[in-house]
C-alpha cells in the first residue's frame, strides 16, 4: 500500500501498490491525484534500523524468560508449601515482564508511525 496526501487538499489518501503511477481523483476535493511510484532509495528509506528488529527480538525473550523464571518460582513454592507466596512472586515476575514488553512495543510502534509520517510523499499545501 502507497500512502500519501492529495496535494490540493491535504487529504490522506492510501492506493495499493498496483496503482502507482497512475492519475486518480481524489475522493473529497475531485481533483486529479499522481499516486506516487517508490523508488529503490524511497523504499531503502523506510526499512527499520536494526534496532527496532533487536528490541522485538529482545521483548519476547524478556516475557518468555520471565514465564519460565514464574513456573520456577511456583514449583519452588510448592516444594516448600508457600503456595500463596510462590504465586505472588510469580504472577509479579510475569506482570513486570509483560509491562516491560508493552512499553518495547509503545516504543517501537510510535517509531514506525513517526517513521511513516516523515516519508509521506506529496507536497502539503496550506
Amino acid at each position: 500500500m502507497i500512502a500519501f496526501s492529495c496535494p490540493h487538499c491535504t487529504t490522506d489518501l492510501l492506493r495499493s501498490d498496483r496503482e502507482a503511477g497512475q492519475e486518480i481523483e481524489c475522493p473529497v476535493c475531485k481533483k486529479p491525484v499522481q499516486v506516487p511510484v517508490l523508488t529503490s532509495s524511497a523504499l531503502q528509506s523506510l526499512r527499520l534500523p536494526w534496532y527496532y528488529l533487536f528490541l522485538e527480538f529482545f521483548a519476547v525473550a524478556l516475557v518468555i524468560i520471565s514465564a519460565v523464571a514464574a513456573l520456577v518460582i511456583i514449583y519452588r513454592s510448592l516444594k516448600a508449601k508457600q503456595f500463596f507466596w510462590g504465586l505472588l512472586q510469580g504472577g509479579l515476575t510475569v506482570f513486570g515482564a509483560l509491562a516491560s514488553a508493552a512499553l518495547i512495543k509503545l516504543f517501537l510502534d510510535m517509531g514506525r508511525s513517526l517513521r511513516d509520517m516523515r516519508h509521506r510523499s506529496g507536497p502539503r499545501s496550506g
